[in-house]
């Protein structure tokens, strides 16, 4: 748990519903990964500028992340920013937009995608159990899935793949199935038509959409919780 000195972050951690974190003198790790570029960071509550509180670097960040200073909460939690900070000036150098409970996803002001992960989100070591999940909730909610929701959702053509879903919230749209697909655009809680959906080995089931005439992903479903489902009615 974040100490209670840590108000700005909290709406950060509100928004993952991240279920347990590693502390670093008092503040959750997470790791940055740009690829090529890995380092582990604390988010702290001392405020270096007006909105903004200070990154603690574990360890060291290399490439455009060498100069990480600070950070801002945004949109509730939903959105990060990093900054660089000279002579009492912030410069944008990194943005990362929640994909799912306890991952970010943006990029590098040079063009390069970033991933942030909370770490500590499951237990890698012995200790007390949970207990079995008797459930996969919807995202942001405690009500379990029906049926239907679970797995990849029937066709509703015989004759080629099709199939209607509602997304429960709003979906980043990538390139390819997985969170290193680049980020195409993102499709609100609209009915949208899935021609594919497939399984993949973590778990999680991406399906794909048509934007104009190019082939996105959207994540329906992981081991946390269903994204979209099958809706009653579209139209």
């Amino acid at each position: 748990m974040l100490r209670r000195g840590l108000a700005t972050f909290a709406l950060a951690a509100s928004a993952l519903s991240a279920a347990s974190s590693v502390q670093a003198q008092g503040q959750e790790r997470w790791e940055l990964n740009a690829g090529h570029e890995v380092c582990v960071v604390g988010l702290g509550a001392e405020p270096v500028l007006p909105g903004i509180s200070r990154v603690n670097v574990v360890g060291a960040c290399g490439g455009a992340l060498r100069n990480l200073a600070g950070y801002s909460v945004e949109r509730d939690g939903h959105t990060i920013m990093f900054y660089a900070i000279s002579g009492g000036t912030p410069t944008q150098v990194a943005r990362v937009d929640l994909e799912q409970p306890g991952v970010y996803v943006g990029m590098i002001g040079d063009g390069d995608g970033l991933t942030m992960v909370q770490q500590g989100m499951q237990q890698t070591g012995p200790g007390p159990s949970a207990g079995p999940r008797t459930c996969v909730p919807y995202y942001g909610t405690s009500e379990c899935a029906a049926p239907q929701d679970l797995g990849v959702p029937a066709s509703t053509n015989q004759f080629a793949y099709e199939v209607w879903l509602q997304p429960v919230v709003n979906l980043n749209l990538r390139a390819m199935p997985g969170l290193d697909g680049a980020k195409m655009g993102s499709v609100e809680r609209i009915c949208v038509q899935a021609d594919e959906c497939r399984p993949q080995t973590d778990g999680a089931i991406w399906c794909s959409m048509m934007m104009g005439s190019v082939p996105v992903w959207f994540l329906k479903q992981d081991r946390a919780a269903v994204y979209a489902k099958v809706p009653d009615a579209c139209g």
